[in-house]
């Protein structure tokens, strides 16, 4: 039953619809059946025991672990919480592409297999991860946003999917600590969707108005709790850490003064190791006893005001120092390889936990090998598709047009731009913190940018439309 002031879709328009739906089920299954029961890395094999053991680490936010005990109570393993992922994947980008191509359905069929099988993001989703399941469900919550905005003539329907919306983007920004920097203009995409009448016939627009600013702040302050307020169980020192003692060596070897006793020869160390060895993903850095000694927790307040001290002392080393960072980890500087999550060398997969009952050991299929060959080619064929830069560098030209054709032609892009701001917030926030030069700390960058494609797309055409109406 339709809510008041929309109407049932008609039959032609659900036969449209069920190619889409299909595709959608389909890739949900390929999702699954690549990546079976779900290929676990270091991080997302400590939290899958964190999980199982029902206790949580400081390394990673604690929401994600609450929601895989909540899956272990079904099935012990990360197979739900690969479904959960490909699902919230699958499922988002469909909606967009509905709303994008709402009158052309191989069109619609066919911009839903690109952005859904981008190797960028397919090579990910096969792998549980935070990085994974964040951008997953931002692609949900984006999808709900487009297909339900009120903003053009055309109404989408208003039903209950938006009212899930504030969870979504909790459990979305809940699953990494920077990932809050992507949703402020999320949280005001769905202020201006719900400001437009999204809920109108099912509440009075006093009421509409509370649970607007109920909702963003709940949005805000929820991803806030779920990453940063929860206390974890293990006090085993804090990711900040590492970011900290390497702004300390990389400031040191650009300055000349060594600001860590721990690490002796700081000030003797080249920007150049400082570098290569960020680019190997820090593994060279933290074998070394003394960068090793300052992550222990008790080292944390010494790490910390040294942090200060160096940074302050040193404004335009650390500058240095950081830009450098960043153009290495998104892709300036050849990092030693894009981040594939299906390498050839992966034939099995052993998960052993007795002591829960949980023993699983998992074998290439011939459809994994056909993927990881497919994936492999498509690194190797395209590499400069797994430089996150160029989807940085799409999202300043994006912004770009909006902006001039905005100013020629009257045009407004309010969603395009939200979202090339929550990709470029997100990927800023790099500037500042860890990261390494896997494609997967720019993941939802580059998946926002894919998505901003599309719904450019559907504004240009809309307004358009509506400037032909008025002639």
């Amino acid at each position: 039953m339709a809510l008041e002031g929309t109407a049932e879709p008609s039959s032609n328009e659900r036969r449209k619809q069920e190619p889409l739906v299909w595709l959608c089920g389909a890739l949900t299954l390929l999702i699954v059946a690549v990546g079976f029961p779900g290929h676990l890395g270091a991080d997302s094999l400590l939290q899958m025991q964190a999980s199982l053991e029902g206790r949580t680490y400081r390394w990673h936010p604690p929401l994600m672990v609450a929601v895989w005990r909540l899956c272990n109570l079904l099935i012990e393993g990360p197979f739900l919480m690969l479904l959960l992922q490909a699902w919230a994947w699958s499922l988002g980008v469909a909606l967009v592409a509905r709303r994008a191509f709402p009158e052309r359905t191989g069109v619609r069929s066919a911009a839903f297999l690109a952005i859904g099988l981008l190797p960028v993001c397919f090579g990910h989703l096969v792998h549980i991860s935070k990085d994974a399941q964040m951008m997953a469900f931002l692609t949900l919550a984006v999808g709900l946003l487009f297909h339900f905005d009120e903003g053009e003539p055309r109404s989408a329907p208003r039903r209950w999917p938006v009212l899930a919306l504030p969870l979504i983007l909790v459990y979305a920004s809940g699953v990494r600590y920077n990932s809050l920097a992507a949703l402020p203009p999320l949280v005001v995409w769905m202020v201006l969707l719900w400001e437009r009448g999204t809920l109108r016939g099912i509440t009075t627009p006093r009421k509409v108005r509370n649970l607007t600013l109920g909702a963003a702040l709940v949005s805000l302050t929820g991803a806030w709790i779920a990453g940063w307020a929860l206390k974890p169980d293990v006090d085993d020192g804090t990711p900040l850490s590492q970011t900290l003692i390497f702004d300390i060596l990389g400031v040191s070897a650009r300055s000349g003064h060594n600001y860590l006793p721990l690490a002796h020869d700081g000030a003797a160390l080249s920007p150049e190791k400082i570098d290569d060895w960020y680019a190997q993903g820090w593994r060279p850095l933290f074998r070394r006893p003394e960068v090793r000694a300052a992550l222990h927790p008790a080292a944390a307040p010494h790490v910390t005001a040294t942090w200060f001290e160096a940074v302050t002392q040193q404004p335009l080393s650390y500058a240095h120092h950081r830009l450098s960072a960043f153009a290495t980890s998104t892709g300036f500087s050849p990092p030693k390889g894009a981040y594939i999550t299906l390498p050839p060398q992966w034939d099995s997969v052993d998960f052993s936990f007795p002591e829960h009952g949980l023993q699983t050991r998992w074998s290439r299929s011939w459809l994994s090998q056909i993927c990881a060959s497919a994936l492999e080619w498509a690194k190797d064929g395209f590499p400069g598709a797994f430089r996150a830069w160029r989807y940085l560098l799409l999202a300043g030209g994006l912004g770009g047009l909006c902006a001039i054709l905005t100013r020629r032609r009257g045009d407004r892009y309010p969603r395009t731009l939200l979202l090339l701001a929550s990709a470029l917030l997100y990927s800023s926030s790099y500037l500042v913190l860890a990261g390494a030069p896997n494609l997967r700390f720019h993941l939802w960058s580059v998946a926002a940018v894919v998505l901003a494609l599309p719904v450019f797309l559907y504004e240009f055409r809309t307004s358009s439309a509506r400037k032909a109406g008025q002639h």
